[in-house]
């Protein structure tokens, strides 16, 4: 497995003294770590690259290697912060390295937004739905009202959707579709990575000896998943209610539709996952960069971890976020292959439904205890 002596360095750089004014090891912004480069962006480089196993593994950098490059490492300026260079005194027998802030959550949110963390078939984070629901030239009122109702409905699921036409939250690149095919290409080219379109009915008729309304709603959805497939999985949902107003009889028939179709959605989006799952593991308290990295290599030779990444830094003592992309495993049983791997681990906690585990962090060593 190939290895750099950068990664050494930054597995190293706790423990090493401190270099001048800027020692390294954890601070708020990240951490810092020693690299042998003393011009400027060759440092910068060095220490992003230094940084790099904790977001992407040997073999998902070599894969990605030109995006790692263009996307990253020709950037290294962006997720650096203070630095100190090398530079030889007076009585130096050597050059001493240079020190380099790497700023985890910049770094990290530039490798997020370019999928570079995302092993193929895993979510990571909210995937956006978009609702295109009627004709895309002109959608009926019915539409609008049931797109609205399903974005909630999908929420109530812990799914996030955007109505394409929502007037009070409208879209950054507004559709320009006259066709649902068209719509099909150009929500793919915008980057959603999933689409519900389709047509709504309502009806409302009141009964003679009773006086009441019944409402019914029907809804006749297609579901893409845009990044495998420009081919729609179509179901139907429908509701049906008795109310004492029409108004009141055909909002609840479409509660109750949409409810259903989120309840679809929701079956098929897991489905597509096929057991994949993305665990939260949430390093609380005191931690430096080997601590981290030793928690996401555990992570990582876990049987049935498909890979693991540092997402969140949240400071030395805050909660740090790490995400193990996981075939056909809970929080539970990631947890006891943690255990099996390095019981030194301390664990605080475990939630099974949302898929989190939280790992207490080592003692604060005593030269980064400041007695807070």
């Amino acid at each position: 497995m190939r290895r750099s002596a950068f990664a050494a360095a930054l597995l190293l750089a706790s423990g090493c003294a401190s270099w001048r004014a800027l020692p390294p090891g954890p601070t708020p912004e990240g951490f810092v770590v020693l690299v042998p480069a003393a011009e400027k962006a060759a440092a910068r480089r060095e220490a992003v690259e230094a940084a790099l196993p904790l977001f992407l593994s040997d073999d998902a950098r070599s894969a990605r290697a030109s995006a790692v490059e263009d996307r990253v490492l020709a950037r290294a300026a962006d997720f650096v912060g203070r630095e100190r260079l090398a530079r030889r005194r007076k009585g130096e027998a050597r050059l001493p390295p240079s020190a380099v802030e790497v700023r985890v959550d910049k770094l990290s949110g530039a490798l997020l937004s370019t999928g570079l963390l995302q092993p193929a078939g895993f979510p990571l984070g909210s995937e956006p739905i978009l609702l295109a629901l009627g004709d895309p030239a002109a959608p009926a009122v019915a539409d609008r009202a049931a797109a609205q109702s399903l974005e909630t409905a999908l929420f109530g699921r812990g799914l996030e959707a955007q109505d394409a036409r929502d007037p009070l939250v409208p879209l950054k690149r507004p559709l320009e579709s006259t066709t649902t095919a068209e719509l099909v290409l150009e929500a793919a080219r915008d980057g959603w990575p999933r689409l519900v379109t389709g047509r709504t009915a309502l009806a409302a008729e009141r009964d003679a000896s009773s006086g009441a309304w019944r409402g019914s709603a029907r809804l006749d959805a297609d579901f893409y998943e845009l990044r495998a497939s420009s081919a729609a999985q179509s179901f139907t949902a429908s509701g049906r209610t008795v109310e004492l107003s029409s108004a009141s009889a055909i909002s609840r028939a479409i509660d109750q539709a949409t409810a259903e179709a989120a309840l679809r959605i929701s079956k098929l989006i897991e489905r597509g996952r096929a057991g994949r799952t993305t665990i939260a593991v949430l390093l609380d308290g005191y931690k430096d960069p080997a601590y981290v990295r030793r928690v996401i290599d555990d992570l990582r030779a876990a049987p049935g971890v498909a890979g693991a990444s540092l997402i969140a830094w949240n400071g030395p003592e805050g909660m740090t976020l790490v995400r193990a992309f996981a075939v056909g495993l809970t929080a539970e049983t990631l947890t006891a292959e943690l255990l099996e791997r390095d019981s030194s681990l301390r664990v605080s906690g475990i939630e099974s439904e949302d898929g989190r585990l939280t790992l207490d962090g080592p003692d604060i060593p005593e030269s980064q205890d400041r007695g807070e």
